[in-house]
């Protein structure tokens, strides 16, 4: 059987990130252009993984065995390896053996990210290892030019490509807004976990209630420490969620370790103008957006801005099927 497009991850469902929405949306536009595609994830190994609090880690050596095999009998025209965990790791090792060429992305500033979680590592020891995972690569992709400039600032002499991300804009609408609802909060979506920089948005001076919709690893200990300052609902989805971004007054992004936050744009697509730091400010600007160091002010500043604006921002640069163009120009024959 021959398979046109092999992408490989290491995080996969029944996990939640902006990673797995995104190849989500890209193996289901693949399809609709009747292009043959599979996902290949830790869980098609059964027995060949642990399963950890966040994602599936690959640890058996008859991992790679396998995983020649299926890349051997599916033939693809094109791989590419979507991130840089063991699996990833296999991929490459295993493309360089055979002489095939293949296109990496970059989805997370884990050099950061890992030293906002363990305080000692060195990010530039991280960055060597990044370096060295997609040095091979024929391209590398990346979500906006602000992170191409980074990773050139970091070293990497790669070839670089964007990949942008898309919305639900007939989820996410402004359709959902219930003018008789009466209590202005300010509202974060994700996970909750130390690298959001959540604590930001749960300290910040501002009026307006504060709400967090989502589940992680720092959620109890957060609900107990700011339990007179924030409503913690835990994860929702579809529609509930969509009423949710269309009747924030402010949605806030206090991240500084994240290269794009799909939830900026589901939140622009509803409707609701976004208060974001400098460090993950790349795909929002002038009126839909207040853009600021403190995240008090940039809450304060946001909540003025002209909702009329916002969606119209997302329906030129942000869907699923830009998004999916872009991947398959960014693709490079095996």
């Amino acid at each position: 059987m021959s398979i046109e497009v092999v992408i490989i991850t290491d995080g996969w469902e029944p996990y939640f990130s902006g990673v797995i929405t995104t190849l989500k949306h890209t193996s289901a536009y693949l399809t609709g252009q009747n292009v043959s595609n599979l996902i290949v994830h830790p869980r098609l190994f059964p027995g060949s993984f642990i399963s950890l609090k966040e994602f599936d880690f690959v640890y058996r050596p008859s991992t790679k065995r396998l995983l020649e095999q299926m890349l051997g009998d599916y033939d693809p025209a094109f791989i590419h390896i979507s991130t840089e965990g063991p699996l990833g790791v296999l991929a490459r090792n295993i493309c360089l053996a055979r002489g095939w060429k293949f296109t990496t992305a970059y989805h997370t500033k884990f050099p950061e990210y890992l030293h906002q979680r363990i305080p000692f590592m060195n990010s530039e020891r991280a960055y060597k290892y990044f370096r060295w995972f997609h040095k091979p690569s024929a391209r590398v992709m990346v979500a906006t030019h602000s992170l191409g400039q980074l990773l050139r600032y970091n070293e990497f002499d790669n070839q670089f490509g964007i990949w942008t991300r898309g919305v639900d804009t007939d989820l996410f609408h402004p359709k959902w807004r219930d003018p008789t609802f009466s209590e202005p909060y300010a509202l974060y979506v994700g996970r909750v976990a130390t690298e959001k920089n959540i604590e930001e948005f749960l300290e910040a001076k501002t009026s307006l209630t504060k709400v967090v919709v989502g589940d992680g690893p720092i959620r109890p200990a957060l609900q107990r420490k700011y339990k007179r300052d924030a409503v913690f609902l835990g994860k929702k989805s579809g529609e509930e969620l969509a009423k949710f971004y269309a009747n924030a007054d402010v949605f806030c992004f206090p991240s500084t370790t994240d290269t794009f936050g799909l939830v900026q744009i589901e939140s622009l697509s509803s409707g609701t103008p976004v208060a974001v730091k400098p460090e993950s400010a790349s795909i929002v600007w002038g009126d839909v957006a207040a853009i600021r160091e403190n995240m008090s002010h940039a809450i304060n500043s946001a909540r003025y801005l002209d909702r009329s604006k916002c969606r119209p921002f997302v329906l030129e640069r942000y869907t699923w099927d830009i998004a999916g163009y872009q991947f398959c120009d960014n693709l490079v024959p095996k």
